[in-house]
């Protein structure tokens, strides 16, 4: 049953009709429906995979991330290809959740394409990721996460106001510092 389920999935992103997944996903979750943990891991994997993917589109996050990283934790780890496939949309999930993934990942995993973005939001570079995007627009739209990774300027911004405040505190410390090693000093010029 969850085999024909995923079949379905992949006709309905085919033909671009993924309001019809919502009825799937509904069956699933029916009580009459099998249990869940009674179908193969990797029907399961697939299922979670492709419900990870409608979230992002739908905008749930929350919801992505956790049906994306059980997909993950559960997909064989000899298996690559589907490893690579499931973190090309868990990894800008949890970007937009405010994680930033190791650099070593996104080599092992050749998701070179994203660690422009992760730069970019890590120090607030908001001109710099704008151009990440539209380098890679093509990509994003394809896979439907541009509006998605779209929301990473709102965290870029974030962190770069975060620096900004940094930086001025650090400069009101030494100011301060600085008046109070002057008003040491005042009263010994006068001896």
């Amino acid at each position: 049953a969850l085999f024909i389920v995923i079949n379905q999935f992949k006709v309905y992103f085919k033909l671009g009709t993924l309001q019809l997944c919502k009825n799937l996903i509904r069956s699933v979750n029916q009580p009459n429906f099998p249990k869940f943990e009674s179908f193969p891991v990797s029907h399961r994997v697939t299922y979670k995979f492709y419900v990870g993917r409608i979230k992002v589109l739908e905008d749930d996050m929350a919801e992505a991330d956790k049906h994306l990283t059980y997909a993950l934790e559960h997909c064989h780890k000899e298996y690559h290809g589907n490893i690579r496939r499931i973190l090309e949309y868990l990894i800008p999930v949890k970007l937009i959740l405010g994680y930033l993934p190791d650099e070593e990942l996104l080599k092992r995993q050749e998701l070179s394409h994203l660690s422009g973005l992760v730069k970019c939001v890590k120090i607030g570079d908001v001109r710099k990721l704008s151009e990440e995007l539209e380098r890679n627009q093509h990509l994003y739209i394809s896979k439907g996460l541009y509006l998605s990774l779209d929301r990473l300027k709102v965290i870029a911004y974030r962190n770069l106001i975060r620096a900004v405040v940094s930086i001025h505190q650090e400069n009101v410390k030494a100011d301060a510092t600085q008046k109070a090693t002057n008003a040491q000093r005042v009263p010994l010029r006068m001896l």
